[in-house]
């Protein structure tokens, strides 16, 4: 197994900088470098979306591309995957993913039927 003190590990293990969304990526990168996690049955913490203004619910090419960096890496993850229960959380990952994709394209499609 690497460690973090590894040259370039460090690096790879950091959230992605200029990233939306960088915290989906980072948690699957830091489990697959530990033997033993554990994942909670009971939230720890909580996302506040739809908030004018966010970068997040801004539509523009740099979410698009970033909800498609982050399908691929988690399926990426997926093959690697350690139980079935982070199978799970990928999966739901994966599905929240494409969700905002879909509004994304909603928004877009209602807009150019207005034009």
């Amino acid at each position: 197994m690497e460690t973090l003190g590894e040259p370039g590990e460090w690096e790879k293990f950091c959230f992605p900088e200029n990233r939306y969304y960088e915290d989906v990526i980072f948690i699957y990168r830091a489990i697959s470098k530990v033997e033993t996690y554990l994942i909670a049955d009971f939230p720890t913490h909580t996302y506040y979306s739809g908030r004018p203004n966010s970068i997040t619910t801004n539509v523009s090419f740099k979410n698009i591309h970033d909800n498609l960096y982050n399908i691929e890496e988690l399926m990426n993850f997926a093959h690697v995957s350690k139980t079935e229960e982070l199978d799970i959380k990928i999966e739901k990952e994966v599905q929240r993913c494409k969700e905002r994709l879909e509004e994304i394209y909603d928004f877009y499609k209602g807009n150019l039927n207005k034009a």
